[in-house]
């Protein structure tokens, strides 16, 4: 199944003020990543900016160590997705990539306080369905958005798609099972043994 992924680099760990992006696995295990970057240094505070395609693969994703260390992302957290979804989400955020540098499209410009890499994972994952609602679009620096992030995926995964303990297959099991066991009968109740221990009688 096709994963959407979700990284949280923190400040610090080969970023200045951390990073957010976007990594797409499809059924064929080909990975491919996206996040929103400032065009130069200038621009940091903003400025022209651009998404960039597979930037991050070597930036952070493939990258040996512990999680945290050597830029390697703190935070993972990969969605199974539909391939529509997967499809919708990427096909998002190749649009945004087309738009790196003209200031006349969303994508090309760059701000910290409300365009920034945490303003486009949010609107991917929001693109994909992984998150509801269209007012959140993450806070200021990546690493505020772990509890965020943890609140979207636990409720992702307990949609009712999810919840395998629901469906029919296992309610039918255990109704069977009960009615077969109702419908044994115990042997109808006698009168025990009786002894007259004490020689009185009964």
């Amino acid at each position: 199944m096709s994963t959407i992924g979700i990284r949280i680099v923190y400040a610090g760990n080969s970023s200045r003020v951390g990073h957010m992006y976007i990594v797409f696995k499809d059924d064929a295990g080909r990975t491919t990543t996206f996040g929103h970057y400032p065009m130069s240094a200038v621009d940091a505070i903003g400025g022209l900016g651009g998404v960039r395609e597979n930037f991050d693969l070597d930036e952070h994703e493939r990258r040996n160590g512990a999680p945290g260390t050597n830029g390697v992302p703190d935070i993972s957290r990969d969605f199974s997705v539909s391939n529509s979804a997967f499809q919708a989400a990427l096909d998002y955020s190749r649009v945004a990539a087309s738009q790196a540098g003209d200031k006349t499209k969303p994508w090309g410009i760059y701000t910290p306080l409300y365009n920034s890499c945490v303003d486009f994972s949010w609107n991917v994952m929001r693109e994909a369905g992984l998150v509801e609602g269209n007012w959140f679009e993450g806070f200021f620096l990546p690493g505020w958005n772990k509890n965020a992030l943890d609140d979207a995926y636990f409720d992702y995964f307990r949609r009712p798609e999810f919840r395998r303990e629901d469906k029919h297959s296992i309610t039918s099991v255990i109704n069977t099972t009960y009615r077969i066991a109702a419908a044994i009968r115990p042997p109808a109740p006698r009168d025990p043994l009786a002894l007259d221990l004490d020689g009185d009688g009964i």
